[in-house]
């Protein structure tokens, strides 16, 4: 189960990644690093962490 878990982690991931980019968009560092990370970007490894705790509370269960 730790190959599908690491597989499913980095799904995850490029999900969310995907997602946030497509919503809220900014220009590449190379155009201008001052707004190239957007302050929701914070957001994402928070999303991350959450789903990957959905296993371990599955278990208690």
């Amino acid at each position: 189960m730790l190959g599908f878990g690491i597989l499913f982690g980095a799904i995850v991931t490029l999900v969310v990644s995907a997602g946030f980019q497509h919503t809220y968009p900014a220009p590449s560092y190379s155009d201008n690093h001052a707004v190239s990370l957007v302050p929701q970007a914070d957001y994402v490894w928070c999303i991350i962490l959450m789903f990957g705790t959905i296993p371990a509370v599955l278990t208690y269960y």
